[in-house]
């Protein structure tokens, strides 16, 4: 939380995150849903997503999973 708190894009929140002691895959992993959460998915490195292995599938999925979602009364 500390790197996206301490930034104010997704790139360098995650960047920050990994490059911190300890259990960075861990850390940055968390930064990286906190980060995604704030900043949306168009924030995401286009050259990050196009390393992903079936980087189609998980969009795809994803937007499955987003559109059976209950929607949102709390806003």
């Amino acid at each position: 939380m500390w790197s996206v708190w301490n930034t104010d894009n997704f790139r360098d929140a995650i960047l920050l995150a990994a490059n911190l002691a300890d259990d960075a895959d861990s850390v940055a992993a968390t930064a990286g849903q906190i980060a995604g959460a704030l900043y949306g998915y168009s924030a995401i490195p286009q050259d990050w997503k196009d390393k992903l292995v079936q980087h189609e599938r998980i969009a795809t999925m994803a937007g499955k999973l987003f559109d059976r979602a209950p929607e949102d009364n709390f806003l």
